[in-house]
């Protein structure tokens, strides 16, 4: 996104930008693997002017210290951004509790005072909680930390692959506090292993992806409503039976 608004280009070809100073601060990625995935960005990009795209390794901001908010605003009038990322949230945290409301409402309202004063939005990366529930919709079962964080944001974007191997993201916005929330997309990321670079596009046609666990779970319950069963009043099968079911179905796909 960021490598998109410097160069003034629509996001995935369909979100509108204006060509801005982006001030990336990093504070999540080892600085090997932050350059090869940048890399890989810029090769997906040809062409592509990257003096707008300031990028700052671990560079020990707080956001719960005085002296680390004015290195931070110090920052940003030197390099007069308009997009400020802070990756991630936890990272920029010393001695307060991202569970804690009174922790975390004060470091929001620092940033708002940032915000307007410098004319600057903030992209802020946090985390979902590991253990959420998933068909829940409320935002403070899925995203880690007090409730504060949700309802300090102006807007909330979750994005969520079925498994880590998954070539596709869902992006849901989940909240707006000016308009109306965007339709979900999904995106397929593209890895070109001759020219070792990356790029996404939005697939209008590909299929939500499901976790290997949820299909697995489907398809045994597929067999259970179709099978024959000797006695229906208690419907017990075996393991190997089951077993057996799906190493032949496997082995039919297979085919």
């Amino acid at each position: 996104a960021c490598l998109c608004c410097i160069n003034g280009e629509k996001f995935l070809n369909a979100f509108e930008s204006n060509k801005v100073v982006c001030l990336y601060i990093d504070a999540e990625n080892p600085i090997r693997l932050a350059k090869e995935r940048t890399e890989k960005l810029i090769r997906g990009l040809v062409g592509k002017e990257l003096h707008g795209l300031k990028y700052t390794f671990n560079a020990g901001l707080k956001l719960d210290d005085e002296k680390s908010l004015f290195l931070l605003e110090e920052m940003i009038k030197q390099y007069k951004p308009k997009i400020v990322v802070l990756d991630s949230l936890v990272r920029f945290l010393s001695k307060s509790d991202e569970s804690v409301s009174t922790h975390m409402s004060p470091i929001f309202t620092a940033l708002k005072i940032l915000s307007a004063k410098h004319k600057i939005s903030f992209l802020i990366i946090h985390h979902l909680r590991k253990s959420s529930d998933k068909s829940s919709e409320d935002m403070d079962d899925k995203v880690r930390g007090s409730s504060d964080i949700v309802n300090a944001l102006d807007s909330l974007f979750v994005f969520t692959r079925a498994d880590k191997n998954s070539g596709y993201v869902k992006i849901s916005n989940e909240k707006n506090r000016y308009d109306k929330e965007l339709e979900p997309i999904t995106v397929a990321i593209t890895e070109n292993a001759s020219t070792n670079s990356l790029s996404f596009v939005i697939s209008h046609h590909a299929v939500e992806q499901k976790s290997i666990s949820d299909k697995a779970a489907e398809d045994i319950a597929e067999w259970l409503r179709s099978k024959e069963w000797k006695d229906t009043a208690s419907r017990v099968f075996k393991t190997a039976e089951a077993n057996d079911q799906f190493a032949l179905k496997f082995a039919k796909d297979d085919d």
